[in-house]
C-alpha cells in the first residue's frame, strides 16, 4: 500500500487505472478515507470502484449517494453481491437502513434482496424488517417464521401488522415454533376491532399452525375473549346458533375429550360452566359430561401426576417459601389450591388481567408474578411492563405453573407431565 501510494500514484495521479488500483489496496486494509479521496469521480470508475466507494463512505460516515452507487454496481457478478453482503453487518444502523430501503425499492435488482438483507434482519427497523420478511418468506416460509420469532421474541410486543403477516405464511403442518401466544395476540387484535369473521378464520388457520392440545387452549381462550367482548350480560346465553364463543367451546370440548388430557378437560369444562350453568343448555351439558368422563377414566393417571407435581413443589419449596405468588389471568386455576401449602407460600393470589393497580407495589424479593398467557392479553403484559414488573408465562394448569416457577428459580426440578 505504501509503495503504491508514495511511488506509483505520484507518477500518474489522474489515471483512473492507477487510482482504482491504489483504492483497491486501501480498501483491503480498511483505509476508507483514502478510498473516498481516490474514488471522487463516479464517471471515471472502473470495475469494483462503485462497491468500494459505497462501503468506504458508509463505513467512514461520509455522506454518500447510496442509490446512485448501488446502480453502478454490477450485481450480476456474484463477487459484488458477496462483497456487499460481507460488509453490510459491519456498518452502522443508519447505513444499513439506507441500503435496505434502496434494495427494497428495487434499486439493486430483486434477485439480490434475499442475499443482502437476511444477515442484518435483526437490526432493521420494524417497518423495514416486515418488508424484507414479506418479500423473502414465500421462498422459505418456515425459515422466515423462525427469523421473525427471533426478531420479535415477545408476542405482546409484536406490531399488529407483523403479527398478521407471519401467521398468514404457508408453513408446513409440522411447524414446531411456539406460535400459540402469537395466535392469541392476533385473536385479541381482531376482537378489539370487532372483526369476528377474522377471528373464526384465524381459528381455522390455527389447525395447521398448532399442535392439537394448543389448538384447544387457544380456542378456549378465543371463546372467552369473544364472550367478554360481545355477549354483554354474562348470564344471558343468547341465540346459540349465532354465538361464535359457544361453537368454539363445543369444538374445544370435542378435541379435549378426544385427546384425553385431564388438564384440557378441566379447562374447557370450567369455561363451559362459567358461561352456561348446568341445565341451561342440553348440548353444553352433554359436552361437560363427556369431559367429566375423561377425568373419571384417568383417575390413576391424575393420582400419579399429583405425586409428580408434589415432588416438583418440594424441590422448589426452599426457594419459594415465604414468597407471594401472583397469578394474572382471572379465574382460579383448577387444581392450584394446594400450591400455597406445598410451596410454603405466604400467599397465592389470582388477579383479573384488567385490574393491575397492585403491580407498582411489587417487591422482587418477595413477589413472583406469573402471566397466564392464554387468559391475560397484551394489555396485561403491557401494564406489567410499564410498572417494571418481571414475570414468567405459564398455561393455567398446576403443572405448568410449577414449570414456570422452576424457570423463575433457575431450577429444572422433577419433570412435570405434559
Amino acid at each position: 500500500m505504501t509503495l503504491l501510494q508514495d511511488h506509483v500514484l505520484p507518477l500518474a495521479p489522474d489515471d483512473p487505472r492507477v487510482r482504482s488500483a491504489v483504492a483497491e489496496a486501501a480498501y483491503e486494509i480498511g483505509a476508507h478515507e483514502t478510498v473516498i479521496a481516490l474514488l471522487d469521480d463516479p464517471s471515471r470508475f472502473r470495475t469494483g470502484d462503485a462497491l468500494r466507494r459505497l462501503v468506504a463512505g458508509l463505513r467512514y460516515g461520509m455522506p454518500t449517494d447510496v442509490r446512485a452507487l448501488l446502480r453502478e454496481i454490477d450485481f450480476d457478478v456474484d463477487r459484488n453481491v458477496a462483497g456487499l453482503a460481507d460488509q453490510l453487518p459491519q456498518m452502522p444502523d443508519g447505513a444499513i437502513r439506507q441500503i435496505a430501503e434502496a434494495v427494497l425499492d428495487g434499486v439493486a435488482g430483486e434477485e439480490v434482496l434475499d442475499r443482502l438483507l437476511p444477515p442484518v434482519f435483526q437490526r432493521l427497523r420494524d417497518d423495514l424488517a416486515l418488508r424484507v420478511a414479506r418479500e423473502c418468506a414465500p421462498a422459505d416460509p418456515a425459515g422466515w417464521l423462525d427469523r421473525a420469532l427471533d426478531r420479535w421474541p415477545d408476542p405482546h410486543r409484536v406490531p399488529d401488522e407483523v403479527l398478521i403477516e407471519i401467521l398468514s405464511w404457508d408453513v408446513d403442518d409440522d411447524v414446531t415454533a411456539p406460535l400459540a401466544p402469537y395466535v392469541l395476540e392476533a385473536v385479541e387484535h381482531h376482537v378489539e376491532h370487532g372483526d369476528v369473521d377474522r377471528v373464526i378464520e384465524l381459528d381455522q388457520r390455527a389447525r395447521s399452525l398448532l399442535p392439537r392440545a394448543e389448538q384447544v387452549r387457544v380456542r378456549t381462550a378465543t371463546a372467552r375473549m369473544l364472550h367478554e367482548a360481545f355477549s354483554g350480560d354474562a348470564g344471558d346465553a343468547g341465540d346459540a346458533a349465532d354465538d361464535p364463543a359457544r361453537g368454539l367451546l363445543l369444538a374445544a370440548a370435542t378435541e379435549a375429550a378426544g385427546l384425553g388430557d385431564p388438564d384440557l378437560a378441566v379447562e374447557v369444562a370450567s369455561a363451559l360452566r362459567g358461561r352456561w350453568p348446568e341445565g341451561d343448555d342440553d348440548v353444553i351439558d352433554t359436552a361437560v359430561d363427556r369431559l367429566r368422563g375423561v377425568l373419571a377414566d384417568l383417575a390413576d393417571f391424575q393420582e400419579w401426576r399429583d405425586h409428580r407435581d408434589h415432588a416438583a413443589a418440594l424441590v422448589l419449596r426452599p426457594v419459594l417459601e415465604g414468597k407471594v405468588v401472583h397469578l394474572v389471568g382471572g379465574d382460579p386455576v383448577p387444581g392450584a389450591e394446594g400450591l400455597a401449602d406445598d410451596l410454603g407460600l405466604r400467599k397465592l393470589i389470582s388477579h383479573e388481567p384488567g385490574d393491575l393497580d397492585w403491580a407498582p407495589g411489587i417487591d422482587p424479593d418477595r413477589d413472583v408474578v406469573i402471566l397466564l398467557w392464554n387468559r391475560a392479553g397484551r394489555h396485561a403484559a403491557t401494564s406489567l411492563d410499564a410498572a417494571g414488573v418481571t414475570y414468567v408465562r405459564a398455561e393455567p394448569t398446576r403443572s405448568r405453573i410449577l414449570d414456570a416457577l422452576a424457570r423463575w428459580s433457575g431450577s429444572a426440578g422433577p419433570p412435570t407431565v405434559d
